[in-house]
């Protein structure tokens, strides 16, 4: 099989996903980032002095417990605070643990290892499930400054009686609060087979963890969206608490499906009561992350259905706020929800910049000059490729993928693209080119050597052959 993901247009620029091999210089950086990983010995030789936590099992209610990380805090190596709970493992063997834990956002780097492993052994057979949470519960309680998560870890990761050690790292060593509160069971979860994982429904089911109110819900999820549907001169309290809820659906639904979902017809979602105006709302709360209009909606798909050509979306987040485009006041008609959140749409820095939207309803790009929008294309890559808006100025755009990994489109003018993906072993990792804004020619893949690891050929947006080099095999 080739190495290149299945084609799906502009997508090729942004859902990148790699697994590097490291080595000198980076992979001490990588080790720098996962303290646990260069000194668990720390960790371990400190274990007793780490307050115990007594766990739970089967049909026992589940545990709940307050931890002060500071209390058997030290100072890591490379100047950052380490800290860490213990307990026993059940002597029951095959039971896997699910947790919900809230935590304040500096400790939010946490791992289980074994107190008596060796370095990196905590890495074997790892098999976890990591949720933000979607929601917030009566217990934990997570206030304001913390974060939720809910986390299951399979059988095979324990020693049945032996103890073990959840650790947390903090980026800074300073005075702020360090209050862990959590819940904790060892279950044997009755799976259809054992490659069934856990999902957040799953494991606040085995909890046992009573959902709180949607105001918390809201503030746990940190949406603006949500703050304008709990605001009474905008929206009854009954929309509101609905559409908050129906969010936490959206998420889980994409969990499960791994697709994005599309926005909901509108028999589907429930009218507003009452039709605040938009610019109300952006009186009170500020401009949306993106709006989409009716226009740029049937130039992306023209086959929406007449009715759809007609709305416009105004994005807070992952809320979408929809209004005939032809109505003076934007009156609006209904709230949408989306697993994907369009903060993401705003631009992260000075300069020539672009944000590719990783959502399929939206195939959209979005171009930037020192942080203002200056043109839009949609489905840049494919055959039907568009310019939605604005004008391009001619440069070198830059999109920050994840630290350490950057993507360069470099307009030309006239249509023609040269993109490069940058990493910190491969410089380029892949190049293309593009002629009236749709891929044209090779799209090579790199070794960190320089040497070709993969093509696809494209002619006008199609691709026509995808093959992979010589060394690397059919």
């Amino acid at each position: 099989m080739s190495r290149f993901s299945q084609y799906p247009g502009i997508l090729l620029l942004s859902c990148l996903t790699l697994s590097p091999t490291l080595s000198g210089s980076q992979e001490e950086g990588a080790k720098a980032s996962a303290p646990w990983k260069l000194f668990p010995e720390l960790f371990q030789a400190r274990a007793k002095e780490f307050p115990e936590v007594s766990v739970t099992e089967g049909s026992d209610p589940p545990r709940q417990f307050e931890a002060n990380l500071r209390n058997a805090a030290f100072v890591l190596p490379d100047g950052r605070l380490g800290s860490a709970v213990r307990f026993r493992a059940p002597r029951t063997p095959y039971l896997d643990l699910v947790w919900a834990l809230s935590l304040p956002d500096s400790w939010c780097q946490f791992g289980c290892i074994r107190v008596a492993d060796q370095a990196g052994q905590e890495e074997k057979d790892n098999d976890e499930g990591y949720f933000a949470g979607d929601r917030a519960y009566i217990s934990p309680t997570t206030p304001a400054g913390h974060s939720l998560f809910l986390q299951s870890i399979r059988y095979k990761r324990f020693t049945p009686g032996e103890e073990h050690l959840i650790w947390f790292v903090k980026n800074q060593a300073d005075d702020s609060p360090a209050l862990l509160r959590a819940v904790i069971h060892f279950t044997r979860w009755q799976r259809d087979n054992e490659a069934t994982p856990w999902n957040p429904s799953t494991i606040e089911s085995t909890l046992r963890l009573r959902p709180a109110s949607a105001a918390e819900d809201a503030a746990v999820l940190r949406t603006r969206g949500g703050q304008i549907l709990l605001d009474p001169q905008f929206f009854d309290r009954p929309y509101a608490e609905d559409r908050i809820r129906a969010l936490t659906a959206t998420l889980r639904d994409r969990l499960m499906t791994g697709d994005q979902p599309q926005p909901a017809p509108p028999p589907q979602v429930p009218v507003s009561p009452t039709h605040p105006s938009l610019l109300a709302i952006q009186k009170a709360y500020g401009e949306p992350d993106l709006s989409v209009s009716a226009r740029e909606r049937s130039l992306i798909n023209a086959h929406w259905p007449p009715e759809e050509r007609r709305l416009t979306r105004a994005w807070y987040d992952r809320f979408a706020f929809v209004y005939a485009e032809a109505d003076p006041a934007k009156a609006i008609l209904w709230v949408e929800t989306s697993a994907f959140n369009f903060v993401d749409s705003r631009p992260r820095a000075a300069g020539l910049t672009y944000v590719s939207l990783s959502n399929f309803a939206l195939p959209i790009t979005l171009f930037f000059k020192d942080r203002r929008e200056i043109a839009r294309i949609s489905r840049l890559g494919a055959a039907n490729s568009k310019i939605l808006s604005g004008k391009l100025a001619l440069g070198t755009y830059e999109q920050l993928i994840r630290p350490g990994n950057k993507a360069e489109l470099i307009y030309l003018g006239k249509g023609a693209w040269t993109y490069r993906w940058i990493t910190p072993e491969s410089d380029p990792h892949r190049t293309a080119t593009l002629k009236d804004h749709a891929y044209d020619g090779p799209m090579i893949d790199y070794h960190p050597d320089k040497t070709e690891a993969g093509r696809m050929n494209f002619k006008k947006g199609h691709l026509i052959q995808s093959a992979p080099s010589p060394e690397s095999g059919p």
